[in-house]
């Protein structure tokens, strides 16, 4: 039974694989028992179910459940939904745990199973390889679950608008992708008071005209159209399981997560002024210097969205964001991302001004930076290379974040070096004061990665 499961899809924030090859139904069926005798142990046995629109997403819940069942786990499963909707489901209806099946942004030929316990707590980095144990152990809880079937995108939707006001209304384009997203995302965004304009919010698994992955910018480039076409205020841009957020402002243009960010930063140190505000280690060095100026604490962290949430529950950090377009907001909410809160709250403080999405930036100092950019390097290694390339770095540059790869500051920028959670790769990200000093950055790391992998 064992040799049925590729461990390597026990990745640092979820199970991910490909259909077919790695998850096929009878995989499903046995994950869906290790996940339930996981959380049995750790005493939750009541769980929220879903799943997202991949053609493959119904088979394999259908399969997990019957897992989960003969664990004796009672299932109350909400059906379509994105990530977050699971979430909030398990906070709101005080269940002790969920699983969602989703691949998130990748192409339609992958999926996989995001699980959390009690109050959404997410189960990733070594809680994931210890699911891993028991699924592998075979060592399965035996018992008769519940099943019942239950709607929540009403209950969803009105649970955020309760939260929400706009002072004025805002026109938005929603682009989800032809994923889940578009089963509450444009409802949501009317129900608060925007003049929605719906682009691809039509449920279709296999992704026709885009990936739904806007930290992408080419992903969005009809949404930057439609923006400009209807005179909007701005676009937003949803992932594939709708907890990650990407924008377009009034001009068309795209920006990246740092903006949502620098944006929810300062309504949110309004409220709260002199906090913490969590930022991943791929974060640029104009959104930690603004938040600083707005009165808030950075604080630097690993990227991934599990790890993130379990760090800013152990602190009792309430606001936090990613380069990738998670946004955590905790206060007056759940301790979860969730890209239709995030972007009711980000239309909520525009509207309560008369500046343009473009304006909140034109003082900041020209930086230029490198999307993240992935070059392969097998599982085996990549850690290996990464704890190398840290030694030199550290040699030459004195000090940096090393919690997740190596982020250090060098004359005129900085460079990030880590070993990616998601795949056979390794993630960079450099900034610098110019264009000329970005690439003798990116230069410099290049050549210590080639020299480094050729050696070992």
């Amino acid at each position: 039974m064992a040799l049925q499961i590729n461990p390597y899809m026990f990745r640092a924030y979820d199970i991910r694989g490909v259909v077919g090859e790695d998850i096929t139904d009878e995989v499903a069926a046995i994950i869906g028992k290790g996940i339930g005798t996981y959380l049995i142990k750790k005493g939750s046995h009541r769980l929220v179910v879903g799943e997202d629109n991949r053609p493959s997403s119904a088979s394999l819940k259908a399969a997990m459940i019957q897992g989960l069942l003969s664990t004796g786990c009672d299932i109350v499963d909400i059906g379509l939904c994105t990530t977050p909707m699971m979430y909030v489901a398990v906070c709101h209806w005080n269940m002790e745990g969920g699983v969602v099946v989703t691949a998130s942004h990748n192409p339609p030929q992958f999926n996989g199973f995001k699980v959390v316990g009690k109050q959404a707590y997410p189960i990733g980095g070594d809680d994931i390889q210890d699911l891993l144990k028991v699924t592998l152990d075979g060592n399965y809880a035996q018992g008769k679950g519940n099943y019942e079937q239950r709607s929540f995108v009403e209950e969803y939707i009105n649970l955020i608008a309760s939260k929400i006001k706009l002072d004025r209304p805002m026109k938005v384009v929603i682009d989800t992708g032809n994923a889940v997203a578009g089963i509450a995302a444009p409802r949501l965004f009317r129900k608060i008071g925007c003049d929605v304009i719906e682009l691809f919010t039509e449920l279709d698994g296999n992704f026709p005209n885009h990936q739904p992955n806007p930290e992408e910018v080419h992903t969005l480039e009809e949404l930057q159209r439609k923006v400009l076409e209807h005179n909007a205020d701005l676009g937003l841009g949803f992932d594939g399981d709708g907890d990650r957020l990407g924008l377009i402002d009034e001009k068309g243009e795209y920006r990246e997560a740092d903006y949502i960010l620098m944006l929810l930063a300062q309504d949110f140190l309004s409220r709260h002024p002199g906090e913490r505000v969590l930022v991943d280690v791929k974060t640029s060095t104009n959104t930690i210097n603004t938040i600083r100026k707005l009165g808030g604490v950075p604080l630097m962290w690993k990227t991934g969205h599990s790890l993130v949430k379990q760090k800013m529950r152990e602190e009792g950090i309430l606001f936090g964001g990613e380069l990738s377009g998670h946004m955590f907001m905790f206060e007056d909410y759940y301790p979860i991302d969730d890209a239709n809160m995030a972007g009711a709250r980000l239309v909520s403080f525009l509207s309560r001004g008369n500046k343009k999405v473009s304006e909140y930036f034109k003082d900041l100092p020209k930086l230029y930076s490198t999307k993240l950019i992935e070059i392969p390097c097998p599982d085996e290694i990549k850690f290996q290379v990464v704890e190398k390339v840290k030694e030199v770095l550290l040699q030459k540059y004195g000090e940096g974040f090393t919690e997740d790869g190596i982020r250090v500051s060098m004359p005129g920028g900085w460079a990030l070096v880590r070993a990616s959670n998601t795949g056979a790769k390794l993630s960079m990200r450099f900034e610098a004061d110019s264009p000329q000093r970005l690439q003798e950055i990116q230069q410099e790391i290049q050549d210590l990665l080639d020299r480094t992998m050729k050696s070992i």
